[in-house]
């Protein structure tokens, strides 16, 4: 309902896609449907990676989240360091790139709802840009299943989630790779 609007304002602050990635990962359990769409979009000399999170539960819930960083000053295939940071989310037991930044207050409320912090990585993909967006990426399980929540941070901002299945990480990868590599 609002994309009309998004688009056209988009359009005003002179933000041009450079490439739509399209739907990444898909997957329904009973009525909820979890969607992961990815693209790249260019405003002001950088390029920005752009995943959108969307979870439908029904014909009446629609939940969307963007985060979005700028990566590149370069090229919209400058993709490396935006496949590193996922490459280390991937196996967060093993690869040893993910750190517990939490306090003592944080880890006892996760205890409490039952929810197991593998551990959080600050992307280190983001250039440098006037808008100072950090992204942490943290990996978690609860309810039995593993899960990622990216967060896009901004000095004197609030702050924007986006979760994601951990089992849409190799789709969101082998996506950008495939991009990298054929433009």
């Amino acid at each position: 309902m609002l994309d009309p609007l998004a688009n056209l304002m988009r359009r005003q602050a002179g933000i041009t896609d450079e490439a739509d990635l399209g739907t990444i990962f898909r997957e329904s359990r009973g009525t909820v449907t979890t969607e992961i769409l990815m693209g790249i979009e260019k405003w002001r000399e950088l390029y920005f990676m752009r995943v959108t999170s969307r979870l439908s539960r029904g014909a009446t819930l629609c939940r969307t989240r963007v985060v979005k960083w700028p990566f590149s000053r370069d090229s919209a295939r400058d993709l490396a360091g935006v496949l590193r940071d996922f490459e280390a989310l991937e196996n967060p037991e093993t690869s040893g790139r993910l750190s517990d930044h939490r306090s003592a207050f944080g880890r006892l409320l996760d205890r409490l709802i039952r929810r197991h912090v593998l551990g959080s990585r600050n992307f280190l993909s983001p250039v440098e840009n006037p808008g100072r967006i950090t992204i942490r990426a943290e990996v978690y399980r609860a309810g039995g299943e593993m899960s990622v929540t990216l967060a896009e941070l901004r000095p004197g901002s609030g702050s924007i989630l986006a979760r994601m299945r951990h089992a849409a990480l190799p789709a969101v990868r082998a996506a950008l790779e495939t991009f990298a590599r054929t433009g």
